[in-house]
């Protein structure tokens, strides 16, 4: 259990800025997105013979309102670079114990530039401790459709950089595509990459590697109204397995 608190608390601050960090009827352009999630978390023996449960919910407000019509609803705000505020919250119950992360975050486009920025804190509340963190983004938007950011927080930076991208196939389908390069202090390189392919602008299905732990995941993402969406995902890595399920409305 030792192992998997510390396993956890490792890597709480780099969850909580994914989970921050970022979908052809026509459809109505949304302010508000709302979302719930739960993972289970199926560990190795070797790690702990107890599951993880893992309840989250989450919203983001945008600056402006975000147009949909013409791109993929998964991906609308992310193509109009739309600035938002972020929070999120999460309890996770593993062995009989359970303990909360939080975080809020707020991501700004600066207008009639390429430039992108994030701040963001993160807070893990295990046991008697309460672990705060200050994390941020810088980033750059050189042509549409791709940003190519690098992340810090409080206790400094780790040469890091990410590059996403979302664009148009010759069939009109469109894909959603990143790579993440880090290399932290006395680590071994971690490279992440990602696809999703687009079959119309409401469902899309995909998948990632990531090398730090031999992650391999796949999942998909299907719009049943502009508004409302539900979702999925698999994953394996070093220390177990994992699967997770997600719904989100907009307004």
């Amino acid at each position: 259990m030792a192992n998997v608190m510390a396993d956890i608390r490792k890597i709480t601050p780099l969850l909580l800025c994914g989970m921050f960090a970022s979908a052809g009827a026509q459809a109505d352009d949304y302010r508000f997105e709302l979302g719930a999630s739960f993972d289970r978390a199926l560990f190795d023996g070797d790690i702990s013979d107890d599951d993880a449960d893992i309840f989250s919910v989450g919203g983001a407000f945008y600056l402006k309102p975000v147009p949909t019509d013409g791109v993929p609803l998964a991906e609308a705000a992310f193509l109009h670079r739309s600035s938002f505020v972020a929070a999120q919250i999460a309890r996770v119950d593993v062995g009989g114990e359970n303990f909360d992360l939080l975080g809020a975050s707020f991501g700004y486009y600066i207008p009639n530039t390429i430039f992108y920025g994030r701040i963001g804190v993160t807070k893990a509340d295990i046991g008697e401790d309460d672990d705060t963190n200050v994390n941020g983004t810088f980033g750059v938007t050189p042509i549409d459709g791709l940003l190519v950011t690098t992340d810090f927080d409080e206790d400094g930076w780790d040469p890091n950089a990410t590059a996403r991208y979302v664009g148009k196939l010759g069939n009109d389908h469109y894909y959603a595509s990143s790579i993440s390069v880090v290399d932290p202090d006395e680590g071994d390189l971690d490279i992440g990459l990602s696809f999703d392919y687009f079959l119309d602008h409401t469902f899309s299905i995909g998948g990632g590697y990531g090398s730090g732990s031999d992650t391999f995941s796949v999942r998909a993402e299907k719009f049943f109204m502009p508004n409302f969406a539900v979702g999925g995902r698999i994953y394996t890595e070093d220390n177990g397995d994992g699967l997770g399920a997600f719904i989100k409305w907009r307004f």
